[in-house]
């Protein structure tokens, strides 16, 4: 779970939203629900597939998607949207490594059938509302109703290695190297 996910849950749980995070490690999720107060969360990893996990979890469906992942992991929440739904795009990190093809979305019938809607999200698209925002988000952080999580690693000759462990999942929220 890297900070932008983190956040978005918590800013869904204030806004009074059932939440359900997806991690890859079960000391992550516990760490979802245990230290950020996410309603539920999913491990990615089990053998059961997610979406299997979160119709589990919320049977109607889920309303909002905020994904940063792609590929499998966004078809698969896909498969769980209710009527109307909106997911958000703010990442593909799923097709970030690697070489060859990437599995492709199989599921954008259900975009059709639920009259969903998914739409791109870029923080810079949002600069004028940058003071609003860090008062309020700085606000919920300082009364302790928000957590930012950060690692910091220090030394520039740990930025490799802070970086791998980041994208092997080994990190929570925001990954930063002291110089």
């Amino acid at each position: 779970m890297n900070q932008a996910g983190s956040l978005v849950g918590q800013l869904g749980k204030l806004m009074g939203c059932t939440t359900i995070g997806i991690s890859r490690t079960e000391e992550k999720c516990r760490w979802l629900v245990d230290d950020l107060h996410y309603d539920h969360a999913v491990n990615y990893r089990l053998e059961a597939p997610v979406a299997r996990q979160i119709r589990e979890l919320a049977p109607e469906g889920v309303d909002i998607v905020f994904d940063n992942v792609g590929g499998d992991l966004l078809d698969q929440a896909l498969e769980c949207i209710a009527m109307n739904a909106r997911i958000v795009l703010c990442g593909a990190v799923s097709q970030c490594e690697g070489t060859g093809t990437h599995a492709g979305i199989t599921h954008l019938w259900e975009l059709v059938t639920k009259r969903a809607r998914a739409e791109g999200f870029m923080f810079s698209d949002y600069v004028d509302e940058f003071p609003q925002a860090i008062d309020k988000l700085s606000h919920w952080i300082k009364e302790g109703t928000l957590r930012s999580p950060v690692e910091i690693t220090g030394g520039i000759e740990n930025t490799a290695e802070a970086f791998c462990r980041m994208r092997a999942g080994k990190t929570r929220g925001k990954c930063l190297v002291k110089v």
